[in-house]
């Protein structure tokens, strides 16, 4: 039971940052090297995996989906920062590549058990 609770409050203070991070103005945030959808996909699989210790259900994998799109819709909203289609692909990209291992950690578990 504190375990699980460990685990959501975990899963909140991430997601919490993660939007802070996507939301404010681009100006403030550090200047990236490198692609910065492979940061995308890191963050939304840091994210799935979190939130699939919260949940295993499919509907935690559609709920976080349907966050990082609406993340790129209020970045288009906020007149700060530009929506794009392929953050949000790469966001879907890491989610899914998150349920991909979690889902073959538990059955690699299940076989062992």
């Amino acid at each position: 039971m504190l375990e699980q609770r460990a685990f959501k409050a975990i899963f909140v203070a991430y997601l919490t940052l993660l939007t802070i991070a996507s939301l404010i103005p681009g100006s403030d945030l550090p200047s990236v090297t490198y692609n910065d959808k492979i940061a995308h996909v890191a963050g939304y699989f840091v994210l799935g995996v979190l939130g699939s210790s919260v949940s295993r259900r499919p509907a935690m994998f559609w709920l976080l989906c349907a966050y990082g799109i609406a993340i790129e819709v209020l970045q288009g909203l906020s007149g700060q920062r530009e929506p794009s289609a392929l953050d949000a692909l790469a966001n879907a990209l890491g989610l899914g590549l998150a349920w991909l291992a979690v889902n073959r950690y538990w059955r690699c578990l299940g076989s062992l058990l």
